[in-house]
């Protein structure tokens, strides 16, 4: 069963996800705290990493970069309520390089992370 970490500061998205996971057959660990989520990426392996953008005290580009620098194969999907073009805005002022798997726009269907999670993770 493959494990996915999920880490977003907003309790109800990670309750869907959760369930939404636990559904399809994946093995969900969910954090709302970045600094709780850190520690326990360091200490298991997961598949796959969904980090949302926005977080109070770290943005998930920055916390991809840290599970990067640790675990260099691990895949990443980044979940945002940017738009692509805010993004790219975003990105490009922060001046640094940033390898993740994916970055996924709210809003969004499960369909549609449904197939981005196989994309991912049979690749």
């Amino acid at each position: 069963m493959k494990k996915i970490l999920v880490v977003d500061d907003e309790v109800e998205v990670l309750s869907v996800f959760e369930r939404f996971l636990d559904q399809l057959g994946y093995d969900p660990e969910v954090f709302d705290k970045w600094e709780v989520a850190l520690d326990r990426f360091q200490e298991e392996h997961f598949d796959l990493v969904i980090l949302d953008v926005h977080m109070p005290g770290k943005d998930g580009f920055h916390l991809a970069k840290e599970m990067k620098d640790f675990k260099p194969e691990q895949k990443i999907l980044m979940i945002t309520g940017l738009s692509a073009g805010d993004a790219y805005q975003y990105l490009s002022s922060l001046d640094e390089e940033f390898d993740v798997s994916e970055v996924l726009y709210k809003p969004f269907t499960m369909k549609k992370v449904k197939k981005i999670l196989m994309k991912i993770l049979n690749s």
